[in-house]
């Protein structure tokens, strides 16, 4: 059971990165996109 418990909290903490990542590339491309378009 516990193992089973520390994989389930592992799974949601790599998931929980990968959006947060996600977020952050498109933030990125979200500010970056009209910089090039002034430019």
């Amino acid at each position: 059971m516990e193992a089973s418990g520390e994989l389930g909290i592992e799974k949601l903490t790599v998931i929980t990165w990968g959006l947060r990542k996600e977020l952050e590339l498109e933030g990125r491309r979200i500010r970056i996109l009209p910089v090039e378009e002034w430019v």
